[in-house]
């Protein structure tokens, strides 16, 4: 399978994992803005449209073993690791396949296993991405994943013109959609190890801020930070906020 990515930069690697309905252009402004001195490393998630296609059903586990044949091609030994929501459960696999490759943990809006109403949540999506169509997939996943604040500007508008322009199938969404609900790592993350960081958004409705303090109630090594007034959207929105939280993180390791 062909998967695309990105390197910015050099320096320590990070490796940036993106979440469903996103790849590494969700990344590329903020790296360059915000992780000068780093080596960058975005990857592009298969069921994206610089990257194959999944073909059939796939999980976060999956999506960890071509970040780790990434880190393979780039010669990256270890890395730190930063992913959101679906590659934030990504990279929880990631840790508990691999501990030995990965220097740090950054989890954003993420959850630690797809509960009944996450199972419901993502399966209606996906559900409704086959039978309906993108256009109204993408504005359910924009609804849930922005700000009032946003619905209410010119950015949601033009948000919602690049996801429809962007190229990635009902199928492929609906697959990646699957993969969220088949997420399950609860078991494995209270024998994660390495240093932490739990990042959620006190207005997150997509995936609540209860997921990222039960994620860091599971893991021994993690600590909790709190962006009271962001929404799903968190490295959308607000990636200053985002970053500079990640890179005082990074400054500690």
């Amino acid at each position: 399978m062909r998967i695309s990515y990105e390197v910015q930069g050099e320096g320590d690697p990070i490796l940036l994992l993106p979440g469903t309905a996103t790849d590494s252009s969700m990344w590329i402004p903020s790296a360059a803005a915000y992780l000068g001195g780093y080596r960058t490393i975005m990857v592009d998630p298969r069921d994206t449209p610089k990257s194959d296609q999944g073909g059939g059903p796939y999980t976060p586990g999956d999506l960890a073993g071509e970040a780790l044949a990434v880190m393979d091609a780039e010669g990256v030994d270890k890395a730190h690791v930063a992913g959101y929501s679906l590659g934030g459960a990504a990279a929880q696999h990631l840790a508990v396949g691999a501990p030995d490759r990965i220097r740090s943990l950054m989890l954003i809006c993420t959850w630690a296993a797809s509960d009944a109403w996450l199972r419901h949540l993502f399966s209606w999506l996906a559900d409704g991405a086959e039978a309906i169509g993108m256009e109204w997939a993408n504005r359910a996943v924009l609804s849930l994943t922005l700000s009032a604040e946003t619905h209410q500007s010119d950015s949601y508008e033009s948000l919602l013109m690049f996801l429809n322009a962007w190229g990635q199938s009902s199928d492929e969404l609906a697959r990646q959609l699957r993969a969220d609900a088949a997420h399950d790592a609860s078991e494995k993350l209270g024998g994660i190890k390495i240093p932490t960081v739990v990042i959620g958004a006190g207005r997150d409705v997509f995936v609540p801020l209860r997921y990222q303090q039960l994620l860091a109630e599971i893991i021994p090594t993690a600590r909790l930070e709190v962006f009271e007034s962001a929404a799903h959207g968190l490295p959308l929105e607000s990636p200053q906020e985002l970053f500079s939280e990640m890179t005082g993180f990074l400054q500690d390791q």
